[in-house]
């Protein structure tokens, strides 16, 4: 058994052409040695966890984007980085009693999020498969911080702002279920 000096493909000892590549077998006829065939491609290595990008369909980087512009640190939880977006998402929120701070994270977050996405799939980074239990878990917490923030919030406002009423006019008394 001979091999074909151009694909390394196993060929008969008669044949004058590889099957496989279309390569003639015939020696030079300057009687020039044969050359090896090249060694076979060493097997692909993936990181434990990591699928390959084009295995898995890739990353849309746009969703991904779109995914933390809408809430923040989505984008992050679909790339497969769950703690990731948990920091975001709790940066943004944290942030945004001061308004620039929580603005800046959240702009932050989408960046990273497109980004994260088109290395993954250009495969400068390991792959990680997005996990619907995940973005379903930090969709719910999300909303249960947010509407934490929010009634935080509201009572602090209450507490500084206070209850009192201004009525520049005749003082009357209106019960609460009429209209004064």
């Amino acid at each position: 058994m001979q091999v074909c000096p151009n694909c390394g493909n196993q060929v008969q000892s008669d044949d004058k052409f590889c099957e496989n590549c279309g390569r003639s077998l015939e020696p030079p006829a300057g009687g020039g040695s044969r050359v090896p065939p090249p060694p076979p491609p060493p097997p692909a290595v993936h990181s434990p966890g990591a699928v390959p990008a084009a295995a898995a369909g890739g990353k849309n980087p746009l969703l991904a984007g779109l995914a933390s512009f809408l809430f923040a640190g989505l984008g992050q939880v679909y790339n497969g980085q769950f703690a990731k977006g948990v920091l975001i998402l709790s940066g943004a929120l944290l942030g945004s009693f001061l308004i620039i701070p929580g603005i800046l994270i959240w702009l932050y977050g989408v960046y990273d999020a497109y980004r994260t996405a088109k290395k993954m799939n250009a495969g400068s980074i390991p792959f990680v498969a997005h996990n619907w239990g995940h973005i379903i878990v930090f969709v719910i917490l999300g909303i249960i911080a947010v509407a934490l923030v929010n009634l935080f919030l509201a009572v602090i406002s209450e507490l500084i702002i206070g209850t009192t009423d201004y009525y520049y006019g005749e003082p009357e008394y209106c019960s609460p279920w009429e209209y004064c």
